[in-house]
């Protein structure tokens, strides 16, 4: 083979390379316009550069990069645990709807600290749920979702709360790991148990039913006594927008007295 002919066959390689490098340019530039998203990203395959995790004090967050440089940002749900298992807890009652609100976790505005061994992920539907590993591999399972109606053992406190004139970076980094954040500020709440909804007979039903009918403001229900006279009762309610706790007396199916 001529060094004319060598020459002629480099070059037509060259070109051919040229041509082929500009075909997957235009390629992978057409397709990657149409992915908008982290999770379309996350899929895209071959199209993608490389996906980096990034683990600070706040979020974990997730990039996805294509080799068209497009690049996506994901940030995860911030979700402090306690740094150890408690061996005790306080005994106050959160109540109402567990909401992700700017990538928090909150119930009724409060940021949950949430016990330890405690971890999240997603459904097959996408939907987050919290997993109690406590017991893993034996007892690893969801027991709350996001939007479901929760009652919440344990005990809150908010930044401004600076008793014994102790330093809230402090209390709140003994507490979790994951605090204090800048993402996600307080009122917190200390997670201690999760309380199921009282079981209620009839009569107890009953008894609630008279109990309530007077308030203006929404409550939950902490416990029901019954007396030994027929139709009384000690009702003791939370009021949901302060859980301030108070016991209505019911005698003879009839309201007697508030008792705060």
């Amino acid at each position: 083979m001529t060094n004319n002919t060598k020459k002629i066959l480099t070059t037509i390689v060259i070109i051919l390379i040229l041509q082929a490098t500009v075909v997957l340019y235009f390629a992978i530039e057409n397709k990657s316009t149409k992915i908008t998203t982290f999770e379309e990203c996350e899929k895209a395959g071959w199209l993608v550069r490389g996906i980096k995790v990034y683990d600070g004090s706040g979020p974990i967050q997730k990039e996805c990069t294509l080799w068209s440089s497009k690049s996506f940002l994901k940030q995860s749900l911030f979700f402090p645990t306690q740094s150890k298992p408690a061996t005790e807890h306080m005994e106050a009652l959160l109540s109402g709807t567990l909401e992700e609100i700017n990538d928090c976790l909150r119930v009724n505005g409060n940021l949950i600290i949430w016990p330890y061994g405690f971890s999240i992920n997603t459904d097959e539907k996408g939907g987050i749920q919290v997993i109690d590993n406590r017991s893993y591999p034996h007892k690893s399972r969801p027991i709350i979702r996001v939007g479901d109606k929760v009652r919440f053992g344990g005990g809150g406190f908010s930044e401004d709360e600076n008793e014994d004139g102790m330093d809230m970076v402090d209390i709140l980094s003994n507490l979790s790991a994951e605090l204090p954040s800048d993402c996600c500020s307080g009122p917190y709440w200390i997670l201690g148990e999760i309380i199921s909804p009282p079981e209620l007979t009839d009569d107890q039903r009953r008894a609630v039913k008279i109990a309530t009918a007077h308030l203006s403001f929404p409550t939950t229900i902490v416990e029901v006594k019954e007396s030994e006279c027929d139709g009384c009762f000690s009702v003791k309610l939370q009021r949901n927008n302060n859980q301030r706790q108070f016991t209505i007396v019911i005698k003879n199916w009839k309201y007697e007295q508030s008792i705060y």
